[in-house]
C-alpha cells in the first residue's frame, strides 16, 4: 500500500492503519485526509452460538474494518507533510487509549454488525445472538 503513513498493532488483536488520502483542492492547497483503518478480527467468544459467530464470519471473513477519517482543508503544499503528521498525532492522544482496553475489539465488532442491520436489513433479529 504506496499511501500506508503508519501501522500500529494493539495488544488487543486490533491492527490500525494510516492511510494517506490528501488531494489537492485548488491552487496549491490540499485536502489533507488520513483515513484510520481498524482492523478487528472475528472471534467466536463474542456470540451466543456458533451458529451466529459463523454467519457473521461468512459474511464478513476473518476480520471487520472500522473506518475513521480526520481531515483539515485548505493546507498550503509546504504544509501537508506537517498536517498529516499533526493529524495521526492528535488521533493518537486523544482516540487511541479508547481502543486499548482488551473490551474494545467485542464492542466493535458488535457495533459493526448491528450497524450493518440497521442499514441494510442484513440479519433478522433472531438470527443472531449477540452478547455485550
Amino acid at each position: 500500500m504506496d499511501n500506508l503513513l503508519r501501522e500500529i498493532s494493539l495488544a488487543n488483536g486490533m491492527k490500525l492503519l494510516f492511510i494517506d488520502n490528501t488531494r489537492r483542492y485548488f491552487g496549491d492547497f490540499y485536502l489533507v485526509i488520513v483515513e484510520i483503518r481498524c482492523e478487528v478480527p472475528i472471534l467466536p467468544e463474542y456470540f451466543d452460538t456458533i451458529s451466529a459467530y459463523n454467519a457473521v464470519k461468512s459474511h464478513w471473513g476473518e476480520t471487520i474494518v472500522h473506518l475513521r477519517k480526520v481531515q483539515q482543508m485548505g493546507v498550503p503544499s509546504s504544509q501537508v507533510s506537517q498536517v498529516k503528521e499533526r493529524l495521526i498525532v492528535n488521533f493518537e492522544q486523544n482516540s487511541l487509549p479508547y481502543l486499548i482496553p482488551s473490551t474494545m475489539p467485542k464492542k466493535l465488532v458488535l457495533s459493526e454488525i448491528n450497524k450493518s442491520k440497521k442499514k441494510q436489513g442484513f440479519y433478522p433479529a433472531h438470527t443472531l445472538n449477540l452478547h455485550a
